[in-house]
């Protein structure tokens, strides 16, 4: 699985940092090696097509998610894993 964290100004101000945090704490937690790969991204260009409230923003297998939260964003990793119904 991959996981895209937008890490423009406007994401890592209102909260990719944190997100990003999150994320390598799931990784460790519940994933093997290689399983769960998470990257960094430059802007997805969110803030200028859709406003600046819908940062920040998470991609899952090239699904994007707006307005993401670190808890949100890992329940639907572990769902989407199979680990958690």
């Amino acid at each position: 699985m991959k996981v895209n964290v937008c890490v423009g100004a406007r994401c890592t101000m209102m909260g990719s940092s944190n997100m990003l945090d999150a994320l390598e704490n799931l990784q460790k937690r519940y994933f093997e090696e290689g399983e769960l790969e998470i990257t960094h991204t430059n802007c997805l260009n969110v803030c200028k097509e859709q406003g600046t409230e819908n940062t920040p923003v998470v991609e899952i297998d090239g699904e994007r998610i707006t307005s993401a939260a670190p808890q949100e964003v890992c329940e639907r990793i572990l769902k989407l894993a199979g680990k958690i119904d």
